[in-house]
């Protein structure tokens, strides 16, 4: 994507966010471009705004009960949804976030999981992640099967 150092904008950030809309079945009617200057913007949505930094895709490395498998996953693809894809049979039940069958605990790295609604500050602080609703920050290494860890 050209970057336009004038407007400090992507000008097609617009045809993305309509795309990645259309996959979530939304309406791309509402997605209109903007243009912001990055000295408008707070702080912390400065950093968000270069979009050379963003994340494509990560490679995760999962420790199963069965061995270490390492995965490219998608930007924006749950770490349960992109193990399956590679074959592989993780525990889960809901796919919504809301129990703790899917639990795994962060080794390194980060996750996106904000959809979750069953974790607790202390679970999240103390690296539990639910594999059905994380999506990878960046590479990452999971220990899965980690459900009865949680409860002990």
């Amino acid at each position: 994507h050209r970057h336009n150092k004038q407007l400090g904008i992507v000008p097609c950030a617009a045809q993305m966010a309509s795309v990645n809309l259309s996959r979530l079945g939304g309406s791309c009617s509402v997605v209109r471009p903007e243009r912001v200057l990055p000295s408008q913007l707070p702080a912390p949505q400065r950093v968000a705004h270069r979009w050379s930094r963003l994340v494509r895709s990560a490679q995760i490395t999962l420790k199963t009960p069965d061995g270490t498998v390492t995965l490219e996953v998608d930007e924006g693809q749950y770490i349960l949804d992109a193990a399956e894809d590679a074959g592989m049979a993780l525990p889960y039940s809901c796919r919504a976030g809301a129990c703790s069958s899917c639990v795994a605990i962060m080794e390194d790295g980060q996750v996106d999981q904000t959809g979750q609604t069953f974790l607790d500050d202390e679970q999240i602080a103390d690296g539990f992640i639910l594999t059905c609703i994380a999506c990878p920050q960046g590479d990452s290494t999971i220990i899965t099967h980690m459900e009865d860890e949680m409860y002990n």
